[in-house]
């Protein structure tokens, strides 16, 4: 599949790589407001010696360029969205973990610790092992949020430093 689009008098010509969707190279690549048609290669001339002559009807096409910084930004947006519906998730693990925390420590303290039987000090065991893995997924879940919120922040800064530059 090829790209191609007017330019001045000539037609230009896109040869996707197959990275990224030929829709998405489009979008991309062809200039802001420009109208492009997506086409098989045999479609073009085979004699490229007149191609200045080459026509094509842009009339109905199969979309517009939107240029790359504002193509750039879109991909920026859809991570900031990606990331904080992640971050939302997290948050909501986080507030469990919070809440599992709590009911084992109050649980704990509900033990007179210099009194235990044997039973009792397998139970405080446990719970003591028990606090010390959620302490840890706490920890870990914390990070997460951390670092998709520092990714959030850049992708937001430089969207802005993007739509600043249009």
């Amino acid at each position: 599949m090829l790209i191609i689009y007017p330019s001045g008098d000539t037609i230009s010509v896109i040869r996707p790589t197959g990275e990224i969707s030929v829709q998405e190279v489009a979008k991309k690549d062809v200039p802001k407001d420009v109208p492009y048609l997506i086409i098989q290669e045999s479609d073009l001339p085979e004699d490229k010696t007149f191609r200045s002559a080459w026509e094509a009807d842009f009339t109905v096409s199969d979309g517009y360029g939107i240029g790359h910084t504002a193509w750039q930004i879109e991909k920026y947006e859809e991570v900031v969205f990606s990331n904080t519906q992640e971050i939302t998730t997290k948050n909501t693990s986080l507030q469990y973990l919070l809440s599992e925390i709590e009911e084992v420590e109050t649980y704990l303290g509900s033990f007179d610790l210099e009194n235990l039987n044997d039973l009792d000090k397998e139970t405080v065991e446990i719970q003591k092992t028990r606090l010390a893995a959620l302490s840890i997924e706490k920890s870990r879940v914390q990070s997460e949020i951390e670092n998709l919120t520092k990714e959030v922040q850049q992708r937001l800064d430089l969207t802005n430093q993007l739509q600043e530059q249009q």
